[in-house]
């Protein structure tokens, strides 16, 4: 267990690191972490923990590739999201999806407040609705580039995972 909590900090920690420098989430710290987090759910649960591997990462690929499919979401924060959830496993890759998520919206409407403007990027986000409604054609939502209005999701990811893991040392209520 205490392994499996240093990893998962360790995990989302790099990641949010790399993110926060890079823009991006290496493929080789998702494959790393995804073998590491395997054997240590088939180390600790046998064969099952194989069963409870792939329970877990299952979930964010299901609910999440919707806003991948608009570029709401960054393939590389799906696949840090998949990896963790493996690790944590079902039923608590909800947990740190709703977390991630919650944490995400704070940090969101925070950057909308102090930076970029809640009433402009309310109308780019009506704007967006209506031209992919008119035109029946999928573009991207978010604008590339390092622009005020991006964050990267790996901090939101990383606040959860340090909630996850405090509840499951108990630490956290």
């Amino acid at each position: 267990m205490k392994a499996m909590c240093v990893l998962i900090l360790l995990t989302s920690g790099t990641a949010m690191l790399t993110d926060l420098r890079t823009g991006r989430i290496p493929n080789t710290l998702i494959v790393t972490a995804a073998l590491a987090g395997l054997a240590s759910q088939i180390a600790s649960a046998g064969a099952m923990g194989i069963l409870h591997f792939l329970a877990g990462a299952s979930i964010p690929a299901l609910l999440l590739v919707p806003l991948f499919r608009f570029r709401m979401m960054g393939a590389g924060d799906i696949k840090l999201l998949m990896v963790l959830g493996g690790m944590v496993g079902f039923p608590e890759v909800l947990d740190l999806c709703l977390w991630s998520f919650v944490a995400g919206g704070i940090v969101a409407v925070c950057k909308m407040v102090f930076v970029t403007g809640v009433k402009e990027r309310l109308l780019y986000l009506l704007r967006y609705v209506r031209d992919t409604g008119r035109s029946g054609k999928i573009v991207p939502y978010r604008k590339p580039g390092r622009r005020p209005e991006n964050f990267p999701f790996a901090v939101p990811v990383f606040a959860a995972a340090v909630l996850v893991v405090g509840r499951y040392a108990h630490i956290f209520v």
